[in-house]
This record gives C-alpha cells, structure tokens and sequence, in this order.
C-alpha cells in the first residue's frame, strides 16, 4: 500500500459484525449515496461491467448512473483502489463495484455516453417542445401590430435620447442596446432611460 497520507486517509476498516471487517474507502454521504446506487443493481457487478462497456446496460436507472457519476472517486480513492491488492471480498458492497466497473476502459466516459443513451428520447423530446415554444413566440411577435409599435417609439426615443432627431436620424438600432436602457441615468441620476420610456408608453395612445 501506498505511503502517500491523503491516500492512506481514503483507506478505513468498519467493522461490519463480530466476525467480518469490511474495507472502506467511499467515506461518509459519498459511500452511503454510492452504496444505495449500487443496491439497485439486479445483475452482477462483472455483468454490469460488461455491459457498460459495450454501452448496451440500458437496464440501468438513470438517476443510479447520476449518482454513481456524481460520487465518482477521487484521484486519492481511486490510487487506494488500484493499490487494494487483498481479499475482494473484503471490500465494501460499492468498492467492489468500483474495482470491477474500472477495470474496464474509460469505465466514467462509457458510464456518461450510457446515460445519453438512456435520455437521449426525453431530452429529444424537451428539445422539440422547446423549439415550438420558441418558434410559437416568434409568430406572436412578427405579427403582434403593439410589438411593431413599440420598436418603432423605442427608435424614435433612442434618437431623441441621443439628440440625433433632425441630424443624424437613426432608423435601426441592435436589439443589445436596450440592455442599455436600464443602467443608463438621467440628470437626477436615479432615473434610468428605461422609466422614461415607460413614462412615454403610458401616457401613448393605445392602437387598438
């Protein structure tokens, strides 16, 4: 075993019974969390690990490969792991897990590309709703006559603002200067741009 201190600090015997001691290295609400993800599995370690490796696990839960990414050992516990050269029966439930579900290449990347698998429908799904939402917004807005309305005061009270009326009329401006509007004062420096232009929407006539 290693000599390195954080290493040997991951490394911890809880007795378990009277008669079996059981290597911890996932401490605390990591190894609980880990220990309770690993209880869900129905199928060996060795056959998880297989299967994961070939990213065909799809039995696996989803909130289970989360926890399992999420409690991931650290550098410190995954050297006491690798290092463990005992009894493998002598390792904690989810420590086995660990020794076995590494052995395999790039076991964390393989175990995020599975969870992608797994939600790769829903998130399909989210993303389709999303996009309509989106484009739904879009329609109201291209043909709402008060969006076109407002533009066309918020041009004219920009060139106002700006002193640039008669001179040097604007007839566009970028959607990221009315980000402006809110941070840019007046004379008593308390009043923003932006309370001025509500001021001159409020007393408007509204176009029916």
């Amino acid at each position: 075993m290693t000599s390195d201190p954080e290493v040997a600090s991951a490394i911890q015997y809880t007795p378990l019974s009277a008669k079996t001691d059981k290597l911890r290295v996932m401490k605390g609400n990591k190894g609980t969390n880990l220990e309770f993800a690993v209880s869900h599995l129905t199928h060996s370690f060795a056959k998880v690990a297989k299967d994961v490796n070939i990213l065909t696990a799809m039995y696996l839960q989803v909130t289970d490969i989360k926890t399992i990414l999420a409690m991931w050992p650290s550098m410190a516990e995954q050297i006491a792991l690798d290092e463990y050269s005992g009894d493998f029966e002598l390792l904690g439930r989810c420590e086995q897990f660990l020794v076995t579900i590494r052995a395999i290449p790039m076991a964390k990347e393989k175990l995020q590309c599975l969870l992608l698998k797994l939600e790769i429908a829903s998130r399909a799904e989210h993303l389709k709703q999303t996009v309509e939402l989106v484009t739904r917004a879009l329609n109201q807005i291209c043909t709402s006559s008060k969006f076109t309305e407002v533009i066309r005061l918020l041009r004219d009270f920009g060139n106002l603002a700006n002193e640039e009326f008669a001179a040097n009329y604007k007839t566009r401006f970028s959607l990221e200067s009315l980000l402006k509007m809110d941070h840019t004062k007046a004379f008593d420096k308390k009043t923003t741009i932006f309370d001025g232009f509500l001021q001159v929407l409020r007393v408007r006539p509204h176009t029916q």
